[in-house]
């Protein structure tokens, strides 16, 4: 937790980003903490100071396909690089399933 709230500080602060950025960084941060962070007024409401609607749309759904692409790809333990954790024989779906079918 403090290495997040350390990058949290270099983003907020930094000079590499503009306001805009910064915003959508923000939003991004909360949103990956789940939907009891962003399902705020307070949230939409500093976010219409820098997007119009549409944008907020298109920032929260970008937000949830990184998010859900990240999920799906741990899931099938895929690491950076297209390789496999060592530690599953299979990161494919179908060997998954038949590899439980063996066990049960």
């Amino acid at each position: 937790m403090a290495a997040q709230a350390q990058a949290q500080t270099i983003v907020v602060g930094s000079k590499g980003f503009t306001e805009l950025e910064r915003a959508a960084l923000h939003y991004a941060e909360l949103f990956k903490q789940g939907e009891h962070s962003v399902d705020k007024d307070e949230v939409y409401t500093d976010l219409a100071r820098q997007f119009s609607d549409e944008e907020v749309i298109e920032l929260g759904v970008f937000c949830a396909g990184v998010d859900g692409v990240g999920k799906s790809v741990k899931s099938l333990n895929v690491l950076s690089g297209g390789k496999r954790a060592s530690s599953i024989p299979s990161s494919r779906p179908t060997e998954r399933r038949s590899q439980r079918n063996k066990l049960n």
